[in-house]
């Protein structure tokens, strides 16, 4: 197991807003963000991250450039808010900066995967050694966790396919969560974009399955 994430114990309830599973979107930034010692993970939380990282596993050279995965066989009933609560109490609270878990509009049920994307590639890999053939906490489901590399890797590439799609807009609950703003990113987002940036930086579709 890996020991390198930092206690959330106490910062869920306190930035809970008392409405069950549906959270206003700035706690859910916030509660993204959050550190053990209160501070966000900005220049303050650089410390900790650095201290995550050093526990944290390194990945195997066909790993070295994947920060984005596709988590599948989710249990269909974990919300957007559950699944967060789940993943950032396993350790991984400030390793990423994009979350989306797809709900399907009809039955307001996820479609059974997640894509994530880490600030490190070693973040991805320890969060795949620690989820893979796993089963998730919640509904006593059956179903065994596989971790894959997406198709569609990085913030900016996912931040350029999702930020101005239709699954964007409507319930916040079911949205693409972006954990922070490209910033810097966009020079790179817009020069990019005719070099097929935008379309996002895709993996070559070895995996099946992960689909973006």
């Amino acid at each position: 197991g890996w020991e390198g994430g930092l206690s959330v114990d106490g910062a869920l309830e306190s930035h809970g807003n008392g409405a069950g599973d549906e959270l206003d979107l700035d706690d859910v930034h916030n509660l993204a963000r959050w550190t053990g010692d209160g501070e966000m993970t900005g220049a303050a939380g650089l410390g900790a991250l650095s201290e995550m990282l050093a526990n944290a596993d390194i990945p195997p050279p066909e790993w070295a450039n994947t920060t984005t995965v596709m988590m599948r066989n989710l249990p269909n009933k974990y919300t957007q808010r559950m699944l967060l609560t789940e993943i950032n109490h396993s350790g991984f609270l400030g390793s990423f900066d994009f979350l989306y878990l797809p709900i399907d509009p009809e039955t307001n049920a996820n479609r059974g995967y997640a894509f994530l994307n880490f600030i490190d590639p070693a973040f991805a890999w320890t969060f795949k050694n620690t989820y893979e053939g796993r089963k998730m906490n919640r509904f006593n489901s059956n179903k065994v966790v596989s971790i894959v590399p997406a198709t569609l890797q990085g913030f900016v590439a996912n931040y350029a396919h999702y930020a101005s799609s239709r699954v964007n807009r409507g319930d916040p609950s079911a949205r693409p969560l972006f954990l922070r703003e490209p910033k810097d990113d966009m020079s790179v987002l817009q020069s990019g974009a005719a070099g097929g940036i935008a379309g996002g930086n895709r993996r070559g579709g070895k995996r099946p399955g992960a689909a973006g």
